[in-house]
């Protein structure tokens, strides 16, 4: 679709960025910027459904530090999350490639879909816990 250049911008779902067969980062990141696109991230912060110990901060310092994305779309339920949230942008320094490797590692479980109940077939909305 990117190909197509009908489009302003692209939203790509986080869980798909990286250890899938696909390879959308290497490829549907780099057909939307040849049409001008801009790419955003959501479902940044997701991971923390099965993988507990993450920090939602690093997540997000994590999705901003990525090369290709634009920005990150994040769903705030509270005002705290929207005052840290703020404070982390206005402070924000892109990661380490250390820091970048440790937690693409953590990321792992998530990228391959473990502990995903919606990410397996047939799944039905509603019918998790």
């Amino acid at each position: 679709m990117a190909e197509k250049g009908v489009f302003d911008s692209m939203l790509i779902a986080m869980n798909h960025w990286a250890g899938n067969t696909e390879k959308r980062q290497e490829l549907a990141i780099p057909a939307a910027k040849a049409q001008g696109m801009g790419v955003m991230l959501m479902k940044v912060v997701r991971p923390r459904e099965t993988i507990k110990e993450l920090d939602p901060i690093d997540l997000i310092k994590y999705a901003l530090s990525l090369e290709g994305p634009d920005g990150i779309a994040l769903g705030m339920d509270k005002m705290e999350v929207v005052k840290s949230n703020l404070e982390l942008l206005r402070n924000f320094k892109p990661l380490e490639g250390e820091k970048m490797k440790e937690l693409a590692f953590k990321l792992t479980p998530f990228y391959n879909h473990e502990n995903l109940p919606w990410m397996k077939s047939g799944y039905c909305d509603g019918k998790w816990a």
